[in-house]
């Protein structure tokens, strides 16, 4: 299985990368316009970097917050739906979709904290080992929490009405599945491909003399349409198997229906 959804997730990618590069053309350059503003907003102060204006630095990292929210659904709804699920350059009206997208971003990062809260109070009483133990505990909750919760992202891009619990129920026999997909596929992609191409970039700043901070913007962009790319086929995967799952009200605004999964 897991060997059949790396092969959808990196195939799909590979036959429709064209779309993808023109879907995400725009978002690439308001994120490297966001990050742009937020390195001439930093100053070199005793070998620290310290910000010129906070509002300014605040207001970079929202933009780049909600790029990034825009290149995930752009990318599952490309996956899932096909190319026409939407605008050529990607650029389209906000609806409902990225508003919930948001909503439930914004509420797995509560429910982590109010995880974590707790467990540390527990832990502070028991000094360095007790933060420690804590902290290894609070990690492997979120892996969990985090992993059974994302399946929420994919339904909600392609205009499925979908909740939070739903994911976790629909994730129950998958909880291996969504680990590996969700949490350590991405961390090894990013390993070795971020890695490289990391030290490639800094290798490049060095010898011509500039800052091609642009380079280290488009490679996030990249490792990020890769990781949504293996939660759309993980999603695509289970909806094969379980079918039943998904027989969700489509919303209003649905741009088109969702294309036979190979």
């Amino acid at each position: 299985m897991y060997s059949k959804i790396f092969n959808m997730a990196f195939g799909t990618i590979f036959n429709k990368y064209i779309y993808l590069i023109k879907a995400l053309f725009i978002y690439t350059l308001i994120a490297i316009f966001a990050d742009y503003i937020h390195l001439q907003n930093v100053t070199l102060v005793e070998k620290e970097l310290q910000p010129n204006s906070i509002f300014v630095i605040y207001l970079a990292l929202i933009l780049n917050y909600l790029v990034y929210i825009s290149v995930a659904i752009t990318t599952h709804r490309i996956l899932i739906l096909g190319e026409t699920s939407v605008p050529t350059w990607g650029i389209y009206k906000p609806t409902k979709r990225e508003g919930t997208f948001l909503v439930n971003a914004i509420l797995i990062g509560l429910i982590l904290i109010a995880i974590s809260i707790p467990v540390f109070l527990l832990a502070m009483p028991f000094k360095s080992t007790g933060i420690i133990m804590g902290s290894i505990l609070i990690l492997f909750v979120f892996v969990i929490v985090f992993s059974r919760l994302s399946l929420v992202f994919p339904m909600v891009s392609i205009d499925k009405e979908a909740t939070l619990k739903d994911s976790w129920n629909f994730t129950k026999n998958y909880k291996l599945l969504v680990f590996v997909t969700v949490i350590l596929f991405p961390i090894l992609f990013t390993l070795v491909f971020g890695v490289v191409y990391g030290i490639a970039i800094e290798f490049l700043n060095r010898i011509t003399g500039l800052n091609l901070f642009f380079l280290t913007t488009i490679l996030n962009i990249i490792i990020t349409v890769f990781t949504v790319s293996a939660l759309s086929a993980t999603y695509k995967q289970i909806r094969i198997e379980h079918p039943e799952y998904f027989n969700l009200k489509d919303k209003k605004d649905s741009i088109v229906q969702e294309e036979e999964s190979p």
